[in-house]
């Protein structure tokens, strides 16, 4: 069997984005294809740009905002 990959390379201005930034942008990215190679017939919209870590933190960990009321307020 032949091993088949994809490289993705990005060329950006340092001075206007960091690298964790792109590095970021270059996952949403890897996401996007990793879910089209998936349901090659599936629809778009369906497609997801984040890593189950990232949705894990955007609907758990920073959603976790409950604090105890003060009794005497």
């Amino acid at each position: 069997s032949m091993d088949v990959g994809l490289m993705i390379q990005a060329s950006y201005d340092a001075d206007v984005f960091g690298q964790d930034a792109i590095e970021r942008l270059l996952g949403h990215v890897e996401q996007v294809i990793h879910g089209i190679v998936a349901a090659p017939r599936g629809c778009l919209k369906a497609l997801s740009l984040l890593s189950e870590a990232e949705r894990y933190q955007q609907l758990v960990t920073w959603n976790a905002t409950a604090r105890d009321y003060p009794k005497d307020k």
